[in-house]
């Protein structure tokens, strides 16, 4: 757990690890596990993994996922997003109740909340195997994704990117990882209360979120130490803070935004 100066407690974990970062048993990520209880608490949704931590909205969109992976990575999520806030408030993470209310559709997604602690803002990302999450009383945001096994290409590039953007990423020395880089740093932005013209899609939103000014990491940041996760770069932008980290795996890229100002970078990640 990182616990920042400014009052983020952020923390990036290996999917598997998470359960028993909140003491409970690491199968229950598994979607085939049989539940030990015959009387799940009222309200909750005794077929869907942790489901007497998860709200009946969230076991619902775990049912919704077909693959394996995602749900576990869904679960994992939702539960480090607990953990985190529960550090900020010291309180048991099992007792938090997360809601989500698209402002557009009414539908279960959409900025997070916590119940009963409206001033504790939350954000949380995932990707293949790994999650990361976010807690503070002001404006946060994260994001993490793994770097695809086939090039996004030029045509990518400028589709997500504006012309600045695109730019900085096509002269990189590995443009698809600069091209994540940029990426994972727009969507935290958004999530931590960025936004572009009045109106714009989401996707189409990012795009109004100029992050050229930043610069990438050394292609051998990384290195040191390949199977944790590492801080690879800490920049100012605006009012905002960037923090910049790779891992626990090889290849996985993630951005922390906030409004602190950090006195030192901390790096306390969970180990193997």
């Amino acid at each position: 757990m990182s616990a920042w100066p400014g009052g983020t407690c952020f923390l990036v974990a290996r999917t598997a690890e998470v359960p028993a970062l909140l003491g409970l048993d690491p199968l229950r990520l598994d979607p085939h596990a049989q539940r030990t209880s015959a009387h799940p608490p009222s309200g909750r949704c005794p077929d869907a993994p942790c489901s007497d931590v998860l709200s009946p909205a969230e076991c619902d969109r775990v049912r919704r996922l077909r693959c394996a992976g995602d749900r576990a990575d869904f679960v994992a999520a939702h539960l480090l997003a607990r953990l985190c806030a529960a550090q900020l408030l010291s309180i048991d993470a099992r007792e938090l109740t997360i809601n989500q209310v698209c402002e557009s559709c009414g539908g279960p997604h959409g900025r997070p909340s916590l119940v009963g602690h409206p001033a504790v803002r939350l954000a949380w990302s995932r990707t293949r195997g790994i999650v990361a999450a976010a807690a503070d009383r002001r404006p946060v945001g994260v994001d993490i994704e793994r770097v695809a096994s086939t090039a996004y290409g030029p045509r990518m590039y400028e589709l997500a990117l504006n012309p600045a953007e695109a730019h900085l990423v096509r002269s990189a020395t590995d443009p698809d990882s600069a091209f994540v880089r940029q990426w994972v740093r727009k969507e935290a932005l958004f999530k931590a209360g960025g936004a572009g013209p009045a109106g714009a899609a989401p996707g189409g939103a990012l795009r109004f979120l100029d992050v050229s000014a930043l610069p990438f990491e050394s292609p051998t940041a990384e290195r040191s130490q390949p199977d944790a996760a590492v801080v690879v770069g800490l920049h100012r932008l605006g009012r905002r803070c960037v923090l910049d980290w790779r891992g626990p795996d090889r290849g996985a890229l993630g951005t922390l935004v906030g409004e602190w100002v950090p006195h030192h970078v901390p790096v306390a990640f969970p180990d193997r």
